[in-house]
C-alpha cells in the first residue's frame, strides 16, 4: 500500500501476512496451503532499487483517489504504459500506490513461476 515501507498501511500488511503464515503453517484437514510471499519480493526489490527518501517521497495510498483520473486518461486513452505513468508519481512497482504496475506484476509473476517450477520437481 504505497511504497513507503515504514508507513502504517504497510505495517498492517506485514502483521496480516504473519497471521496468514501462521494459519497456513497450522493448517490441518489433510490439505496443503502454500504461501508465496510476494510482499517480501516486492519489499526486497524496493529496498534494492530505491532509497528510503525516494520511497517516502512517492505517492501515498491516501492520494490514490486523486490519481485515478490521470491514470485512466494516460493509460487507457493515451496508451501510455503503467510503468511510465508510475514514474511520474514517484513509484517503482505501483501505478497508483495501491495497484501494481508492469514491474510489480512481473515481480509477482516471477515468484509464482519460481514456486511452480520448484513444486514440479
Amino acid at each position: 500500500m504505497g511504497e513507503n515501507l515504514t508507513c502504517t498501511a504497510n505495517e498492517f500488511i506485514r502483521m496480516g501476512n504473519e497471521v496468514v503464515r501462521r494459519v497456513a503453517a497450522g493448517a490441518k484437514a489433510g490439505g496443503r496451503i502454500t504461501v508465496i510471499d510476494v510482499y517480501a519480493a516486492c519489499e526486497k526489490f524496493l529496498v534494492e532499487t530505491t532509497t528510503e527518501e525516494e520511497r517516502a517521497a512517492g505517492l501515498k495510498v491516501d492520494d490514490k483517489g486523486t490519481v485515478a483520473p490521470q491514470l485512466a486518461i494516460r493509460c487507457v486513452l493515451l496508451g501510455q504504459k503503467y510503468d511510465s505513468v508510475s514514474k511520474g508519481f514517484g513509484l517503482k512497482i505501483m501505478c497508483d500506490a495501491l495497484h501494481l504496475n508492469e514491474t510489480g506484476a512481473r515481480i509477482v509473476t516471477d515468484e509464482v513461476l519460481r514456486w511452480l517450477k520448484a513444486s514440479g520437481d
